[in-house]
């Protein structure tokens, strides 16, 4: 049995809630791993829980903590957390419109009506129950988008598919019902949440593209990695560079120097962990990735977890396939 998932958990039990849409590099195995002694450190020092790159919001749906800021630069995602928390009840009635639908023709004509220059003739609840038909009748659960921002990925073949419940719609829509969502970049979103508050009381995921581009990959660590190089998924919408990377590690370390919580996972790659050295614990962890195009693609990763100095024992006392890199 895989100990990852036989903890001894201790502390307050949140109230768990899986994911409404599939998102590439999506977290449920971190929510094994995290979830509940998270939610408790929230419990203790009663702050605020922040992800700056929501997607699929595994983990903060996991965790269930409604003092929350999530945010995400893909205007999809973004507006389909803002509905659910405007009125879930509503958006569960879009969705009930949705299932009668179903087909290749249909998908392609739902596809176009989500696209930047046909949105404004939707409502909040329309889009956001499109986008949940779209991500599970598409291909692989993909987020894919052209450069002028299109939503592009080819139908997936699924004749029969399974929408999210409308008590699922509202449970997501309870945990979402307080918190603050952005259509940002994460340092808007994080300059935002700090300002004002006691670092102490701030806890943050931060879960980006991962930086495994070939080109930022040298051949060091691929035994590490449980593979060469050119395995690894890199098929991530949008674009989010070195240098973006290098930004989000220094913001990363200020935080975790003001004595904030700050949990992020990434590519186990020497240049990756070499980000995070500083103010950090890094730990190595074994993850299975279900998404990609080829057998290649998928398989056994490992994946680079840091956590602040200050709070590595949220990570360290459980007893887990964790290695701490030293």
């Amino acid at each position: 049995m895989d100990t990852q998932q036989t903890f001894d958990f201790q502390g307050v039990v949140p109230a768990l809630c899986s994911p409404v849409i599939k998102y590439a590099g999506g977290k449920g195995w971190l929510t094994r791993i995290l979830a509940l002694r998270l939610h408790a450190h929230l419990v203790k020092v009663g702050g605020i829980y922040v992800e700056p790159f929501a997607g699929s919001l595994a983990l903060g749906f996991s965790v269930g903590w409604t003092d929350s800021a999530y945010g995400d630069t893909n205007p999809d995602v973004a507006n389909l957390y803002r509905a659910l928390a405007a009125d879930a009840s509503v958006v569960a009635d879009a969705v009930d419109v949705m299932r009668e639908i179903s087909g290749e023709d249909i998908y392609y004509v739902v596809r176009e009506s989500v696209w930047p220059r046909n949105r404004d003739k939707l409502t909040p609840a329309e889009w956001a129950s499109r986008t949940i038909w779209l991500n599970k009748n598409c291909f692989n659960g993909l987020m894919r988008y052209s450069r002028d921002g299109r939503f592009n990925v080819p139908w997936g073949k699924r004749e029969a598919i399974v929408l999210p419940s409308r008590d699922h719609l509202e449970r997501v829509g309870r945990i979402l019902i307080k918190a603050t969502i952005w259509q940002a970049d994460f340092a808007s979103l994080l300059s935002d949440v700090v300002v004002g508050r006691d670092p102490m009381k701030i806890a943050v995921y931060l879960d980006p593209p991962y930086g495994a581009k070939l080109k930022d990959v040298s051949n060091r660590g691929a035994k590490d990695r449980g593979g060469p190089s050119d395995s690894v998924f890199t098929g991530y919408a949008g674009s989010f560079g070195w240098e973006d990377q290098i930004r989000l590690a220094e913001c990363a370390r200020g935080l975790a120097g003001s004595g904030a919580l700050v949990i992020a996972s990434n590519s186990w790659t020497d240049e990756i962990c070499d980000l995070y050295r500083d103010k950090f614990v890094l730990f190595q962890v074994g993850v299975r990735h279900n998404v990609g195009a080829t057998g290649a693609r998928r398989g056994r990763r490992a994946e680079m977890l840091a956590v602040s100095e200050a709070h590595a024992s949220v990570v360290e006392s459980i007893p887990a396939k964790i290695t701490r890199r030293k």
